[in-house]
């Protein structure tokens, strides 16, 4: 019926009246985990960029809706400016989609991640299982670590790790680089001046070296070594130099258990097509720094002077003067941030270290002094 109506105020000729009522977008997220089932079933999994705006029951007509893209353009953009919405209109026009394309723009508020699963080390496990038995060819699990094993590794690991630690010790995909869950591997060695500059020992754990094009990135989980909490897992680029001057970060998922179920939804969705093998370059990508996803705007650490988040108040007094954060833990995953494409990062600025306090839930750049 509003369709209609919609249809015949566009036939209309002169001024069209102004909407009288409005109803405000939501994360697509929050409906798809909401107790609303009817609506869940209209957005499926939901996605952090998109919003929802349920037309199942518009208070009056005509009906305005209250939302603002994810991008901003705001203080400059980083790159291109090329960002854009795209609407959608689902279940025989129940449901209005709103997905905001950013590209060459900083994010300009926080987004609805989808929530980690209660059992996710566990889903982790059987879901890796199922992947490797259905596709055999392409997907290959070696065997776990023991609890005595674990006990002499260099970090402790603690109880929601080895869940899936004891049962995996890595994770092979045809075309992908191997996930190793386990260290003493050679493909994980790490340059000494990149272990400094990541912050050394107890503070992350390597996963997985990726090339990509010409260049190379370490994945790892980012270690609390205060709790001993393992916690987000980053790529970083692997050359020091690099790094050095251009400092970035992709942020991959919120936790070992995470990384890994995405990684099955990837494979999946790689393996549904017709040729894996080009399907699946694009989970390369996506574990590479700076291949296309949204970029949070970093802020110079003396922005958050006087905040009432114990995390952001505690890296005003950790980090030096010069240092730029971002806050990542609203910001879709995955993402990419770039210290060195926002203005007010010195042209001239080398890194001296990245800090990722409390497991990586925050990621700073701190630039060499002078």
């Amino acid at each position: 019926m509003w369709l209609a109506g919609f249809v015949e105020r566009l036939a209309e000729d002169g001024e069209r009246p102004a909407p009288r009522a409005f109803v405000k977008a939501v994360p697509s997220v929050a409906g798809a985990e909401g107790p609303d089932t009817g609506l869940a079933a209209l957005v499926g999994r939901g996605d952090p960029l998109t919003d929802l705006v349920d037309l199942r029951a518009l208070p009056e007509y005509p009906c305005g809706v209250g939302w603002e893209p994810y991008f901003s353009t705001l203080h400059g953009t980083a790159d291109t400016s090329g960002s854009d919405v795209q609407f959608r209109l689902v279940g025989d026009g129940r449901a209005l989609l709103l997905r905001s394309v950013v590209s060459g723009d900083f994010l300009g508020r926080p987004v609805r991640r989808h929530a980690s699963p209660e059992d996710a080390p566990h889903r982790a496990v059987a879901e890796l299982r199922a992947l490797a038995e259905e596709f055999p060819s392409y997907v290959a699990l070696e065997a776990g670590s023991a609890d005595s094993v674990m006990d002499g590794w260099s970090v402790p690991v603690p109880e929601d790790v080895r869940v899936v630690l004891r049962e995996i010790g890595s994770v092979a995909v045809t075309g992908l680089p191997t996930l190793w869950l386990r260290p003493g591997v050679a493909e994980l060695d790490v340059d000494p001046e990149l272990h400094r500059m990541l912050g050394g020992d107890g503070t992350y754990w390597p996963l997985a070296g990726v090339r990509y094009g010409r260049g190379s990135a370490l994945v790892q989980i980012r270690i609390d070594p205060g709790v001993g909490q393992w916690g987000y897992a980053v790529s970083v680029p692997a050359d020091p130099a690099a790094l050095r001057k251009y400092p970035e970060v992709k942020l991959l998922a919120e936790s070992p258990a995470d990384l890994l179920l995405d990684l099955v939804r990837r494979v999946r969705r790689a393996a549904a097509g017709p040729d894996f093998a080009a399907r699946i370059t694009g989970v390369t990508q996506w574990l590479f720094p700076n291949t296309g996803e949204p970029w949070p705007r970093p802020t110079p650490v003396s922005a958050w002077a006087g905040s009432t988040d114990p995390l952001l108040a505690a890296a005003v007094a950790e980090l030096p003067d010069g240092a730029y954060a971002a806050d990542l833990r609203e910001v879709p995953l995955p993402s990419d941030l770039c210290f060195h494409r926002v203005r007010e990062w010195p042209y001239t600025a080398r890194l001296d270290r990245l800090h990722f306090p409390a497991g990586g839930r925050l990621a700073a750049a701190v630039p060499v002094p002078g």
